[in-house]
């Protein structure tokens, strides 16, 4: 067997008060490899024990379908950091919520202060769009300050600040593979699908796919357990190129989930 799982014993870091509990199993997860000919290889078979979701800074505006986004330090860095930022808001079915790896730089020009727009968490009357960030302990490096992450729907634009010291997810993954131990991957160039298939679901979950490729690219999916089945279509792999994954399970009920996320 080419995988292994390692339960987590999460905690939020520097923040003891928001330091969460370890939880019962919330269902089985099934992960598999597959090919654009169709050829699949299972890599994974798991009990979910997801952490739960904690409030997280955010901001929302109205919906226009026309995003744009990016992240910035406060203050002048060269750390190789990451910000995760989940985006919920309506689109087709199996699409009103994703996550998106934000490498965190510093404007050429040194002003922050014009992505610095501010922003409300309130709840905008629905279509609307929410997002939120976070860090996860040990994925990039530690950034020295807040981040500001801004973004544009249409006509408006938000931003909030992440605090590593304080919205950093103290998580191990729940599941880890290297793509040159899958035999269907192996010395090959290939554009593949990873396969997601929950069940004996007791609670919701939000499962988190990470990537760190050889040109040092970040890459970052999310799966809804409520969905039951999902495909993530992985970026192409060049041949003779290591690839691992980490996966990290967070709960999913409606204490924090935005109500822009819509239908599933």
């Amino acid at each position: 067997m080419f995988v292994w799982t390692v339960w987590a014993s999460p905690q939020l870091s520097a923040c003891a008060h928001l330091a969460p509990r370890e939880t019962e199993t919330a269902g089985s997860l099934n992960i598999s490899v597959q090919l654009l000919t169709g050829e699949r290889q299972t890599v994974g078979s798991i009990e979910v024990r997801p952490v739960p979701r904690l409030a997280l800074p955010s901001s929302v505006l109205p919906y226009d379908g026309n995003r744009t986004s990016t992240s910035v330090s406060v203050r002048q860095t060269v750390r190789d950091s990451v910000v995760f930022v989940l985006e919920e808001g309506p689109a087709t079915p199996g699409q009103a919520i994703d996550l998106v790896a934000h490498p965190v730089g510093f404007p050429t020009d040194q002003d922050v202060g014009r992505f610095d727009v501010g922003g409300s968490a309130e709840e905008a009357q629905p279509p609307c769009v929410a997002l939120s960030g976070f860090f996860i302990d040990g994925v990039g490096e530690r950034p020295e300050a807040p981040v500001i992450v801004w973004f544009r729907e249409g006509a408006h634009e938000a931003s909030f600040s992440v605090d590593p010291r304080v919205h950093t997810l103290k998580l191990r993954p729940v599941l880890k593979f290297v793509t040159d131990r899958v035999t269907i991957l192996a010395s090959r160039p290939a554009q593949y699908f990873i396969v997601l298939e929950a069940s004996g679901t007791v609670r919701d979950y939000l499962l988190v796919g990470v990537i760190r490729r050889p040109d040092r690219a970040w890459w970052a999916a999310v799966f809804p357990s409520s969905r039951g089945r999902a495909v993530w279509s992985s970026p192409f792999q060049p041949m003779n190129e290591k690839w691992e994954w980490s996966l990290y399970a967070m709960e999913d009920d409606g204490t924090f989930r935005s109500d822009c996320r819509g239908v599933e």
